[in-house]
Order: C-alpha cells, then structure tokens, then sequence
C-alpha cells in the first residue's frame, strides 16, 4: 500500500478492516491512532471503565507520608516509571515519577541518596500529576485521558483511590476486537503487530 504525506500508512493499514473515510491523525502517536479511530467501529463506546480496571490491591502505590527510603524501598522490584500517590485516606492525590524523586533528590541533597531518605515524599515537587476520573466517567474521556498518561488512575464517588486503567488495556482491547473484524471480513487470520501482546 502506498503511504501518505508525512510517512503515515493509510487508514486501512492502521485499522484492518476499517475503511478510509477521512486523513489520518498526525497529533498522536499510531498506537493511539487505532485507539480514536476505532473506538465506535469495535464497541468501546457504551462500555464501562470497570472493565479496563487494575483494582487497588493488585498495584503498587505509595503514600504521601512515606519517606523516600519507604518509597525507594517498595519501588525496588518494580519497573514502573511512575505510581499513584495516595493520602491515608485512601484518596488519590497524585503520581510520582523516578524525574520527581531524582530532581527532588539533587534539590534536597545534592544527590546523597543517603542524606535525603529521611525526607517525605510529600516535600518532593511532582512535574504533573496523573487526571484522575470516576467510575461513571465516559469512554471518550477515558480515552482523552489515556493518550497523554500511561495510566488513568480511577476514584469512587468521594475521591477513594479504587485503581488504575492501563493505556496499554485500551489499546489491547482495541486491537484484538479489530483483528476479529478483520478476520470476519477476510475469513483469514491477521498477523500480529511486533511489539503487541
């Protein structure tokens, strides 16, 4: 297939199955080129966000009272480059990345790791925090969220921290349900994208 101006596949590449109705978006990176493209075409609209939900239990989380020895420690085994930040409430109040806990360590510090474990977390300047949405949020904000954040981290109706939808669930779910239209469609299964499992 020919591509287009600016070295973007056309529609139909992005999308098996899809046809071309229009341009295709140069604002967002292609993952998320399938995830607005498809979302009315394979049913994410009307869905609910419980269905994409990592509940609380089943992630890493620190809160804000913690040192930055207790949140280094917990962080340890885990290769994530931010996690939420919660009150003792259980209330979502932020996200805090490995740049937070660096540039707040040269600022405190001057980089002794071991001078600055003492300090709270709290004290720790966070570049942006993470928007959080509610259960009853909609999909198309869902998505909104999600295409500038690795994760949404999701709140109950009185701001508890109940967990997170993963980026990466959206556009799984996306591009399974586009593989089983095309696979429809053509009677032949589709190849699967490198990088995506």
């Amino acid at each position: 297939m020919k591509r287009k101006r600016g070295g973007q596949p056309p529609f139909s590449m992005i999308l098996p199955g899809i046809r071309r109705t229009h341009g295709t978006l140069h604002s967002v990176g292609r993952p998320f080129q399938q995830v607005l493209l498809a979302k009315n075409a394979i049913g994410v609209v009307g869905m609910n966000i419980l269905f994409f939900l990592s509940p609380k239990q089943d992630l890493m989380y620190v809160y804000d009272d913690f040192t930055l020895r207790q949140t280094l420690e917990k962080w340890e085994n885990n290769r994530y480059a931010s996690i939420p930040v919660l009150n003792r409430k259980g209330e979502y109040v932020g996200t805090l990345t490995e740049g937070d806990i660096l540039w707040g360590l040269k600022k405190y510090h001057g980089l002794d790791l071991e001078a600055a474990e003492d300090i709270p977390i709290s004290e720790f300047a966070h570049k942006r925090d993470y928007k959080a949405v509610t259960v009853t949020t909609s999909m198309d904000e869902l998505v909104e969220a999600a295409m500038s954040q690795n994760f949404v981290p999701v709140v109950d109706d009185r701001g508890i921290f109940i967990g997170i939808v993963r980026r990466q669930a959206i556009i799984r779910y996306c591009y399974d349900k586009s593989r089983k239209i095309e696979m429809t469609r053509t009677g032949r299964p589709v190849k699967e994208l490198a990088g995506v499992h």
